[in-house]
C-alpha cells in the first residue's frame, strides 16, 4: 500500500512539474533567448544527421557491438537468443 501511494503521490508529481514548466506563461527573462544561434546549430547539426542515419542503417555499429556481447554470452554461459517462428502475436497460429 505504501509503494502504491509512493507512485499515485510520484506521479502527480510530475504531471504538476510538466505542467508549471512547460504550459505556464513565458518569463520576461526568457522571452528575449534565440533557440539556436549559428555555432550551436553547428555543433548539433551532425549529431542529428548521425542519429537519423544509424536509425535507417544501425549494421555499422551492431558490427562493432556484436563481438562484446557474443563474448559476454559465452562468459555467462547462455546461447543467442533466437527469434520464435510460426506464431503470430496474441497466440495465434
Amino acid at each position: 500500500m505504501l509503494a502504491a501511494t509512493g507512485i499515485i503521490l510520484a506521479a502527480i508529481y510530475v504531471l504538476w512539474l510538466y505542467q508549471r514548466t512547460m504550459q505556464g506563461a513565458v518569463s520576461d527573462k526568457v522571452k528575449k533567448f534565440r533557440d539556436l544561434n549559428a555555432r550551436e546549430a553547428f555543433a548539433v547539426g551532425p549529431l542529428i544527421v548521425i542519429i537519423i542515419a544509424l536509425g535507417i542503417y544501425p549494421k555499422p555499429v551492431i558490427d562493432v557491438i556484436n563481438p562484446a556481447v557474443k563474448f559476454t554470452l559465452q562468459n555467462v554461459h547462455q546461447t543467442d537468443p533466437v527469434p520464435a517462428s510460426g506464431t503470430a502475436v496474441g497466440g495465434a497460429k
